[in-house]
C-alpha cells in the first residue's frame, strides 16, 4: 500500500481497487426562462472521477433539491448531465440540465447549461472544482452513491 491512503474497507485488495479521487464542485448557474428576469442559482457539491475513464458520478444541491450527476472529466473539459431526484417543488415530468464547462487559465470553470425535458431554459455557468481527496483508493466507484 505504499503512497496509498489507508481508507476503512471490508476486504483489503489494493490491486482490485480503483484509482478514484473526490472533487468538490461549487458555483453559479443563471437561470431566465418563460419571460422571468435573470436569476442566479448557487450550488454545491462532490463527484467521484474514475481516473482511467474520466467518468464521473455524484451530487449536487441547490436550491431546487437535490440531484445526481453523471458525466466525464477529461482534461479541461467537464460534462455531466443532472438529475434531481427530489425537487423543492414537485414536478411530473423527467428533467435534465446537461452541463458543458471549460477550465480557463484563471483555474475557474466556465461554460453553459441546456435543460430538457419539460422544462426548457440555458444559460450560463460558473464553478471552481477542487481535487479533495486524490487516490482515494478503497472508495466505491460503484454507480451507487453509498
Amino acid at each position: 500500500m505504499e503512497g496509498k491512503p489507508s481508507y476503512p474497507c471490508s476486504d483489503y485488495s489494493p490491486e482490485s481497487w480503483d484509482d478514484v479521487t473526490i472533487y468538490a464542485i461549487t458555483g453559479w448557474m443563471s437561470q431566465s426562462w418563460d419571460g422571468r428576469d435573470d436569476f442566479a442559482v448557487a450550488f454545491g457539491g462532490y463527484f467521484k472521477l474514475l481516473e482511467k475513464e474520466g467518468a464521473l458520478k455524484g451530487q449536487i444541491v441547490d436550491q431546487w433539491g437535490t440531484a445526481i450527476i453523471n458525466g466525464t472529466l477529461k482534461g479541461d473539459t467537464l460534462l455531466f448531465d443532472k438529475h434531481y431526484d427530489f425537487l423543492a417543488t414537485p414536478i411530473t415530468y423527467p428533467l435534465i440540465i446537461s452541463f458543458n464547462l471549460t477550465k480557463e487559465a484563471d483555474g475557474h470553470w466556465r461554460g453553459t447549461y441546456q435543460m430538457s425535458g419539460g422544462l426548457h431554459g440555458n444559460g450560463t455557468v460558473e464553478c471552481i472544482v477542487e481535487a479533495a481527496i486524490p487516490n482515494a483508493f478503497g472508495v466505491s466507484s460503484e454507480a451507487h452513491l453509498s
